[in-house]
């Protein structure tokens, strides 16, 4: 799931927002997340509105 993640370019955030929300348990509003995202245990993460993830 990261891969298919990252493979999304940056200027496609609808794109990454739909497969971040896919991978994850739940996510609240405005969702950002930057690529190269790294992760485990996709489905047991759950976050709140306003989150942001950066790369690295």
């Amino acid at each position: 799931m990261a891969q298919e993640f990252n493979a999304i370019p940056e200027t496609e955030l609808e794109k990454q927002e739909e497969k971040a929300r896919e991978i994850l348990g739940s996510a609240g509003k405005n969702l950002v997340i930057h690529s190269d995202w790294k992760f485990d245990n996709d489905k047991n993460i759950q976050v709140g509105d306003n989150f942001l993830v950066n790369y690295n």
